[in-house]
């Protein structure tokens, strides 16, 4: 009967336990920003000599998935090497920020890595 009891006990733990990861974890949509753009700030570093600007639209290109409701307005790189800036919008949520972040500097795309140093929203 001890036993049985346990193994009941168990299996109700590791049912709670997986509901809370699941809801930890879940895709969440955005439902605080709306207007206007966010500005991410980045540095961008390439290997064998690849343009900080074509990097940076290869990983867009592979992280706008993250963010699908946001498109991106402007790609421009700055005169100090390897810092660009993208300009999104409709303006970036908190957790769309979050994923696009995550994945600009999860280095998605061979031999280019970036570093997010700042991201701005505006009206």
């Amino acid at each position: 009967m001890k036993r049985v009891l346990a193994a009941t006990v168990g299996i109700g733990l590791a049912v709670v336990l997986l509901f809370a990861v699941a809801e930890a974890t879940q895709n969440r949509h955005d439902t605080d920003r709306h207007d206007g753009t966010s500005t991410v700030v980045m540095h961008v570093s390439t290997k064998r000599g690849f343009a900080y600007e074509a990097a940076a639209h290869s990983l867009w290109a592979a992280c706008q998935t993250t963010v699908l409701s946001n498109r991106l307005a402007s790609l421009t790189a700055l005169p100090e090497p390897g810092i660009v800036v993208l300009t999104v919008e409709p303006a970036l949520g908190e957790h769309a920020q979050r994923r696009l972040v995550g994945c600009l500097e999860d280095a998605t795309v061979d031999l280019v890595s970036a570093q997010v140093h700042s991201v701005v929203h505006s009206d």
